[in-house]
């Protein structure tokens, strides 16, 4: 679990660095790629 807590911590920061802008972008591509190899 301690382990869990890290890398949610790590996630947090990248998220916090990075900006939303780039994360919702990262999430749609994500999704799409996702839709189109395993519908």
């Amino acid at each position: 679990m301690q382990s869990f807590a890290s890398i949610a911590h790590v996630f947090v920061a990248l998220f916090f660095q990075t900006g939303i802008s780039t994360w919702t972008e990262l999430i749609t591509v994500f999704h799409y790629e996702q839709s189109v190899l395993f519908p």
